[in-house]
């Protein structure tokens, strides 16, 4: 009966989008609530419309689930022996942009270019990074390799994030 759209800010709405959002809207048959931090919806009619002015404060903890693409994936045909014996679960040290086993003393995964840029952003927001996790060791063939050819192992972690109100802002 209800539906409820979480739409963030985006910076172009091509027509598949828009058309995704027709979709939902129709989709309500009593109510339609529109959450959003855009101006994309402020030209439709509406029964009542309300911008929330409250500055929530940062949230005191931040996890970041790694995906393929927040790893650099080439690093991984280099250290397979290394990864080898590294399980779900298992904790990591994070230092300039690389993850190294429990003991610090071997590198089992690097971010990728654009993984760097948003860990940056949160760095600047005033976060530190307090911990790291592998969240799962994958099997990666990279798209032009030949069928039947090695696949490597991939760490995908996690990273934990705390937020520092004595730092200062970016």
């Amino acid at each position: 009966d209800d539906v409820y759209l979480f739409i963030a800010t985006d910076r172009t709405i091509d027509s598949a989008k828009r058309r995704k959002y027709f979709v939902g809207m129709t989709r309500a048959k009593q109510r339609l609530f529109i959450y959003t931090n855009t101006s994309f919806f402020d030209n439709l009619p509406r029964d009542e419309y309300y911008i929330n002015q409250i500055q929530y404060p940062m949230p005191a903890e931040v996890v970041l689930q790694l995906s393929h693409r927040d790893v650099f994936l080439s690093f991984f045909a280099t250290c397979q022996d290394q990864i080898l014996g590294i399980a779900a679960g298992d904790k990591l040290t994070y230092a300039n942009s690389g993850f190294y086993d429990v003991n610090g003393n071997r590198k089992v995964a690097v971010l990728s270019s654009a993984m760097r840029e948003e860990l940056q952003k949160w760095l600047g927001r005033g976060y530190v990074v307090t911990g790291a996790v592998v969240r799962f060791v994958v099997r990666w063939r990279p798209k032009d390799a030949e069928k039947g050819s090695r696949a490597y192992a991939v760490i995908l972690p996690e990273l934990t994030l705390a937020y520092r109100e004595d730092l200062p802002q970016a």
